[in-house]
Order: C-alpha cells, then structure tokens, then sequence
C-alpha cells in the first residue's frame, strides 16, 4: 500500500473537554502501537553496544512518538504540552479558540522527518465578525476544523478516524444549514423580504401622513424602509451564527448561552408582535360588547 493522504472537514459538531482528552489518549494509545511496529525493525548498528541501542531504542520511544497539543485562547496565549494535563483548564481560563494535536512535531524533532503514519486534528472554535466584510454574506461560515491523516497502511487510516469522530457530537442539523453555503440567501426570501413588508405596514399610516401629495416620496421613503429592514435582517443573521456556532466547547457555553437567550427573546418579541398585529381583530373579544361609549 502507498501512501494515503486523507482530509476529512469536521462541520459542524460540539465537544466537551473531556471528550478532547479521550481523543488525545485514543490518539496516543494508537501512537505507541505505532513505536512498537516501528521499533520491532530496529537494527543494532555496528559501532553499537546492545546496551547502547536499547537505551537509544529506550530514548526514540519516550521522545519520537507522542501526541503535541497547542492550545490557542482569545487572547493571544498559547499553551503548549505533550501530556493530557494540559486540558485540566482552570475556571478563569481565557476563551479557547482551537486545539492542534499531532504526532509530526515530536517525531521530526528526532528523526529530522515526518513518520510515515501521521495526523494532524484541528478543533477550530472560534467565532466569525457579527458583520464579516473579508467574505460574501452568502459564503459558508469558515472554520479550520478538520482531520488530516497520511498513511501507508489501513489500519491507521481507520483508526484513527474513528477515535476523533467517535467523541464529537455532530447532531446539530441546523447549525449545519445555518453556517451552509446561501444561508443567507434562504434566509433573504423567508424572513427578510417579509420583515421589509411587514415594516412598510407598520409605517405605513405615518409615511402616508409626512408623504401626502407627494408619490416620489412615498416610494423613496418605502424603499428607504425595505432597505433598512434588509440591513436589520443582515444583523440578526450574524448574530444568530454567535448565538448558533458551527464548533462549540461544551465547557465554553456560557458566551453563546447568552446570546442564544436574547436571540429567543427577540425572536419571541418579534413573533408575539406579528401574531398580535394579524391576528388580533380575530381574536379581540372587545366587539362582542358593541362599539366603545362615546
């Protein structure tokens, strides 16, 4: 078998930091695996001693094959460690914004190249600008988070696909529409053009009263209105990608909770609002008392 290189997109997905270190022992448990198989080939040189290839051999094993984790905060830190203490993250820990796992930086240390089984795990958990003006608004929502394996047998392809994914929680179906390419667009034709009309009609009694006589400004000023509607859409859209991430640590929920509570209550808001406004002359039960006293 040659070598196989495979990169797998992780979506969208939440993890707690527990689960990260189950994914770091998995992956170092399958590391060592890997010295074994390695290390069962090894030769002794002829300018060596048995004693001095075994403590050569002793020392390869400690230093070349174990998992490095780097982990990124908001920041600017980085923490860097090859041990799963590094996840035990005190409680005024800044916001992690990624975790990097690989077996290539210690082994390159040694060996001065990359084993010929390797992995890089990117966990990408931060969050995209309310208003992101480097990206189309209709562009997917950009995360690093991905898995990158090479090979030259199956049984490291396979395993350690399923150690990563096993411990991710991917059932989040509408995170997955919300961050997908035309999003935005969907989103533009159900509720944004319908928010622009619904605004036209709740002004419309003032507009009609400022704009009398005068049909330029009354187009001008519901057009002004629809626009306006648009750019508030645009905003609550970004916002609900905050309040709705595409990658979230479990532990870190306390940034979007937040912000999944004021986006229902404007959502809320905004549904109690409409309802009330269509629906109240059919639910009022004012006229079953005939017309008001003068």
């Amino acid at each position: 078998m040659g070598v196989v290189n495979k990169e797998i997109p992780l979506g969208s997905y939440t993890v707690s930091i527990e689960s990260v270190r189950k994914i770091y022992k998995g992956l170092q448990r399958t590391v060592d695996e890997e010295a074994d198989l390695a290390l069962a080939k090894w030769e002794l040189l002829p300018d060596q001693t048995k004693e001095q290839s075994e403590a050569q051999k002793k020392e390869v094993r400690a230093k070349a094959f174990k998992v490095t984790v780097s982990l990124y905060a908001e920041d600017g830190s980085r923490t860097y460690g090859e041990t799963e203490e590094i996840f035990d993250l005190p409680e005024d820990a800044p916001f992690v914004t990624k975790i990097y796992m690989t077996n290539q930086t210690s082994f390159k240390a040694i060996a001065n190249t990359n084993p010929a089984n390797l992995f890089e795990l990117m966990l990408d958990f931060s969050q995209p600008p309310l208003l992101d003006a480097n990206n189309v608004v209709s562009s997917p929502t950009y995360n690093a988070s991905k898995l990158t394996i090479g090979s030259v047998r199956e049984g490291w392809l396979a395993g350690i696909e399923k150690i990563v994914l096993s411990h991710l929680d991917k059932r989040h179906r509408f995170r997955t529409r919300l961050h997908a390419p035309f999003a935005y667009d969907h989103g533009l034709i159900i509720f944004g053009f319908p928010l622009g009309f619904y605004a036209c009609w709740l002004a419309s009694d003032l507009v009609d009263k400022w704009t009398t006589n005068n049909q330029f400004l009354r187009t001008a000023a519901y057009v002004y209105i629809v626009v306006a509607s648009l750019w508030v859409y645009r905003v609550l859209f970004g916002y609900t990608k905050w309040a709705f991430p595409l990658a979230e640590l479990k532990e870190q929920r306390g940034r979007p909770k937040v912000h999944r509570a004021f986006w229902w209550g404007l959502v809320l808001l905004l549904a109690g609002k409409v309802f009330w406004d269509f629906f109240d002359p059919y639910l009022s039960i004012s006229h079953w008392f005939g017309p008001p006293s003068p």
